[in-house]
């Protein structure tokens, strides 16, 4: 991403509308505008099944430790059970 041109191009918008861009709050804003394509389309290139690897890993402990509890509490059911039939 070439945030330069994006600066330059929001920059000659501002000047085609006409707007003052030695105003203190226009000033920034051709950066500001870069900074949110950069921010919001960063991501474009990159491989989302490497940027939730992470968020996948945690859900499959989850999923495992869910499991386990499940079985653990069936188990337990089944000793209670024996438990009164003795």
């Amino acid at each position: 991403m070439n945030k330069k041109k994006i600066e330059k191009g929001v920059k000659q918008i501002l000047e085609g509308i006409g707007a003052d861009l030695k105003r203190k709050d226009i000033a920034t804003t051709p950066k500001r505008v870069a900074d949110m394509y950069e921010e919001i389309l960063g991501g474009e290139l990159k491989d989302p099944y490497k940027e939730l690897e992470v968020i996948l890993e945690q859900k499959v402990l989850v999923t495992m430790m869910q499991l386990f509890l499940f079985i653990l509490v069936e188990v337990m059911e089944v000793f209670k059970e024996e438990k009164k039939q003795e």
